[in-house]
């Protein structure tokens, strides 16, 4: 059993990993909407659920190393954040991990990583691996994913 973080968006992936199995679950939403959903959601699951409302940039610098994994899944608030929102959280996301915990993300990247993307996961995690997984099906008029593949990164932080 693990301690998972996740942003809760519409908590589709939330609860796949509640389901899996998980010891507690942190969310951090700053949509003030979504995160009312996210309480309420988290009020009927068997494990602990937390909420915390707020950007994860105001948020980070309160939490301690307190996770087995986190799944890092924003959306890009400005259009110079496409295709790298995720990029500022990587250096941060080992002092948030637990000894070998693990951080994985929406990458947003096909066949090939962009060298700076790799750049950032090489010099902050001690083992990258690289997944490719297939038969996605974006839907019609879908802004943020078209093709039918992504590559998922999972980065394990050093012992």
């Amino acid at each position: 059993m693990v301690t998972f973080w996740r942003w809760f968006g519409m908590g589709l992936s939330a609860q796949a990993i509640i389901d899996s199995g998980c010891r507690s679950y942190t969310v951090i939403e700053a949509h003030p909407v979504v995160a009312e959903a996210a309480r309420a959601w988290a009020w009927r699951q068997a494990v602990p659920a937390r909420v915390i409302e707020g950007f994860w940039q105001d948020v980070v610098p309160t939490l301690g190393p307190d996770f087995d994994g986190i799944l890092f899944d924003t959306y890009p608030l400005t259009a110079a954040e496409r295709h790298c929102n995720h990029y500022p959280f990587i250096p941060i996301a080992p002092r948030l991990l637990r000894g070998d915990g693990v951080l994985t993300y929406y990458s947003d990247e096909t066949l090939d990583f962009r060298s700076e993307h790799l750049a950032l996961l090489l010099n902050n995690f001690a083992d990258i691996r690289l997944l490719r997984v297939d038969g996605l099906q974006p839907f019609d008029g879908c802004e943020y994913w078209t093709t039918s593949h992504m590559v998922v990164p999972i980065a394990r932080k050093a012992c």
